[in-house]
């Protein structure tokens, strides 16, 4: 981001549905066009879509751990009965690399929102500021979350690999 009192520039090598967003808003007229608001705007909703990211991968870590330990098999896209182990794994994998990056993505935008709050002009408005110290509040709650979401999703994996240990146990004895 590159932002100054009349004119806010970004550049990114992908799009982004945040950005979108925030350009749809600002066609139907639904919010206001300074560069500052903008600006708030795109990290509210990147922050919305870093939450609805790690909600969506805590909801399948808790449909697996429901069908490994619990056994109440419940919808899960890899295969609607009980999951084989190493399909575990790979799915324990899978959710981890998503959570991690949700946590990448959250650091980064708290970088940001840290470097704007300690530069904010005096121009700005008052509104702005709150903005930023409300999403700065909710990117922490966001990062601890994430936090407690892979310490679930070590215990998981450790869970899975002791299941596949007791398997191969098993199968030694026979």
């Amino acid at each position: 981001f590159i932002l100054r009192q009349n004119l806010l520039l970004t550049i990114r090598f992908t799009e982004f549905y945040s950005f979108d967003r925030v350009r749809g808003e600002l066609v139907r007229g639904v919010e206001s066009g300074t560069p500052q608001r903008i600006f708030c705007n795109i990290l509210d909703e990147a922050k919305s879509d870093r939450a609805d990211d790690l909600e969506f991968s805590m909801r399948h870590m808790e449909e697996l751990t429901s069908q490994l330990f619990i056994g109440k098999p419940q919808r899960m896209q890899a295969s609607p009965d009980s999951p084989e182990l190493d399909d575990a794994l790979i799915y324990i994998a899978a959710v981890g690399e998503r959570v991690s990056n949700v946590r990448e993505s959250i650091a980064s935008m708290q970088r940001v929102l840290n470097f704007s709050q300690t530069y904010v002009p005096h121009s700005w408005m008052k509104e702005e500021v709150l903005i930023i110290q409300s999403l700065r509040n909710d990117l922490t709650a966001l990062s601890d979350e994430a936090a407690f979401f892979m310490n679930k999703l070590s215990f998981n994996l450790d869970a899975t690999l002791g299941m596949i240990n007791v398997e191969e146990t098993k199968i030694m004895r026979v």
